[in-house]
């Protein structure tokens, strides 16, 4: 009796567990999409960090550079040496305004 039923709906049965995979399958496509999201947001914040990482690593950089001119000018100064004090100061100015422009307070 069962499989009388069985070869006479055949095509129902073959239906219905294809339903079956089929909704299995779109549950773990969802599922994957929301890992593959997840890994997305964590390379973004990965990569935000790193970016701040590296601008601060270029300002301290920026800023040892700008106190090295400081110390020459230091000793331009000493020398009365006005001219290339002017120089100097121009190249500060330079320097200090970009810093500023990467980091506005």
């Amino acid at each position: 009796m069962v499989m009388e039923y069985v070869r006479d709906n055949w095509g129902s049965f073959v239906s219905l567990v294809s339903l079956i995979i089929t909704v299995t399958m779109v549950g773990f496509a969802i599922w994957r999409a929301g890992q593959a999201k997840e890994s997305a947001e964590a390379a973004e914040k990965a990569s935000i960090e790193a970016r701040g990482a590296i601008t601060r690593v270029l300002t301290i950089v920026d800023l040892e550079r700008a106190i090295a001119q400081v110390q020459r000018l230091k000793v331009l100064h000493r020398e009365s040496k006005w001219e290339a004090c002017l120089e100097h100061y121009a190249d500060l100015r330079h320097m200090l305004a970009d810093i500023e422009r990467t980091h506005p307070t």
